[in-house]
């Protein structure tokens, strides 16, 4: 395999499950020299520099679309497995400690040490809304952050043998409780549903100025995320 950006074995597979966690990072990339070669419809997003090569993939949000995304990669890829994989994306934090913003890595012994603080993720099943269940989720299990793909991706990545770490950045702190829950207004896809969130803030207009805080907070995550994943890149 080709030795590629100072640490990481290419071909490097990144799982995004939206597109709002991706988009400031795939802005960056051809300011690093890196360019866009092809894009194709569920197939993820290529990058080559030099011999190394990134495909970045929005999967959709949960465990079932992050497993569906990572089948349609390797019949994309006729069976040929990458260098190393990065789960990416957003985070809850369960810690009280971190704040919005932050990046929290978890890698297998695979994996080099990416100078990154780290910790364990909680892999939940629904989008966690209250600050009450993320303190029950921090005293029970320990893990300091509660994301929805990344449990998945890492036991593949373990039976196949393959360097797998997770690099999320924090989008709401641990006191803080969500305004809309995300996973009832998911399509199947994993994407989430515009009509669905217009009607839900026609019906509650009171929780508006929640989610424009969370916009801002998503928006601060995403660019440190970016910063943090370039630096990787550069």
């Amino acid at each position: 395999m080709t030795a590629a950006p100072a640490l990481l074995p290419t071909p490097v597979w990144l799982f995004f499950a939206v597109k709002e966690e991706a988009q400031v990072f795939l802005k960056s990339l051809p300011a690093l020299g890196w360019k866009r070669q092809q894009v194709r419809e569920g197939r993820g997003i290529l990058f080559s520099r030099g011999e190394a090569s990134l495909r970045i993939f929005i999967s959709g949000m949960g465990s079932r679309c992050a497993r569906a995304a990572w089948e349609d990669a390797l019949k994309d890829s006729r069976g040929g497995k990458p260098g190393c994989v990065l789960t990416c994306g957003f985070a809850g934090a369960l810690d009280p400690a971190l704040q919005v913003g932050d990046i929290l890595c978890r890698r297998n012994s695979l994996f080099p040490a990416l100078g990154f603080p780290e910790g364990d993720f909680f892999c939940s099943e629904q989008v966690i809304l209250r600050a009450a269940e993320k303190e029950r989720l921090y005293r029970e299990s320990g893990c300091r952050a509660v994301e929805m793909e990344s449990g998945i991706l890492h036991e593949l990545c373990r039976q196949e043998g393959i360097a797998c770490a997770t690099l999320r950045a924090i989008s709401d702190s641990a006191h803080e409780d969500l305004p809309l829950d995300f996973g009832a207004l998911t399509k199947a896809n994993g994407k989430i549903s515009i009509p669905a969130l217009a009607s839900e803030l026609l019906f509650h207009p009171g929780k508006i100025p929640a989610l424009i805080r969370l916009g801002e907070n998503t928006r601060l995550a995403a660019r440190n995320l970016s910063a943090s994943l370039s630096s990787l890149f550069a």
